[in-house]
């Protein structure tokens, strides 16, 4: 059967009506299901299929008017006029599944960031608290001098050993014991 057949069978039932009373209730429940496990297996999950449903379940055969019928062919004549493609569930579930895995590492990746910059910010705030402003600015010109990172470690290293080593000590402390730092501490040790 196709929808074509469906709306024919609709305008039959449609043209039964005596006054108000539809006099085919029987074929009008027949097809009324009918429709509804086509559509259902031809278009799985389309609007059309609520709105066909709720509109028919809605119906008095006692008291029924045409333009009722009206309603619901119209239904059935969007559906002919833009039907559905018929999609295969097992591509819904493999879309279903890659849609959850890029979330989980959507929030994998965010979760790692945010923990980077609070593991910076708190490595920040401990050096800012430590040392005093001329020596933020000596090692700031040692960073500014050896862009990559492991020609500037020599250097910083003995820049550290100028400041003391109470310098070293405390900032090592202020980052262990900070509160982030510190809750976790028996996993990082």
């Amino acid at each position: 059967m196709t929808i074509q057949d469906f709306i024919k069978q609709g305008e039959e039932l449609k043209a039964s009506i005596t006054g108000t009373k539809l006099t085919k209730v029987n074929e009008y429940n027949i097809w009324v299901e009918t429709v509804l496990r086509f559509l259902n297996k031809t278009m799985p999950g389309d609007m059309a299929i609520n709105r066909f449903q709720k509109q028919t379940t809605s119906l008095n055969p006692y008291y029924c008017h045409k333009s009722y019928f009206d309603e619901v062919l119209a239904i059935l004549k969007g559906v002919e006029a833009i039907p559905s493609r018929t999609v295969d569930t097992s591509t819904l579930i493999k879309q279903e599944q890659k849609n959850i895995n890029v979330t989980t590492n959507v929030s994998q990746n965010q979760e790692q960031h945010q923990t980077q910059k609070m593991i910076a910010d708190i490595f920040l705030d401990s050096i800012k608290d430590e040392l005093t402003g001329k020596q933020r600015k000596e090692l700031l010109a040692v960073a500014n001098e050896f862009k990559d990172p492991k020609e500037a470690y020599v250097n910083v290293v003995e820049k550290l050993k100028e400041f003391g080593i109470d310098v070293s000590a405390n900032i090592v402390a202020n980052i262990l014991t900070s509160p982030t730092v510190w809750t976790t501490i028996d996993s990082i040790l």
